[in-house]
């Protein structure tokens, strides 16, 4: 449900085509087990010429609501433009998982 939110939301300003979206929030351990952890990739030539900081801004900016709203706990970005896109491999994008069988604390 709320990776759909998400979605739709930078869907406006980028379209569907370009967002790749992951619910990892099974890979973290939390009581309420609610979608907590995102990893977002967009693909965009607005980035072009912008820092990676102004390229997560724009992001936030447009999922603020979002994240108060349900509590996001964490939130992965990844901005490319079209052209650096090219160049990303799979591997580059997909978080790890911060759950160890012997260690797994209360929180994450």
């Amino acid at each position: 449900m709320i990776k759909y939110k998400i979605l739709k939301e930078l869907n406006k300003r980028f379209g569907k085509k370009n967002i790749i979206i992951y619910d990892e929030s099974k890979k973290h351990k939390f009581l309420n087990r609610q979608s907590s952890h995102f990893n977002i990739t967009v693909i965009s030539d607005e980035f072009t010429e912008k820092s990676l900081t102004i390229r997560h801004k724009i992001i936030y900016n447009l999922l603020l609501n979002i994240i108060y709203k349900y509590n996001i706990h964490a939130i992965s970005l990844h901005t490319y433009t079209k052209s650096e896109f090219l160049n990303v491999k799979n591997n580059d994008i997909i978080s790890p998982n911060c759950i160890k069988k012997s260690n797994i604390h209360k929180d994450h």
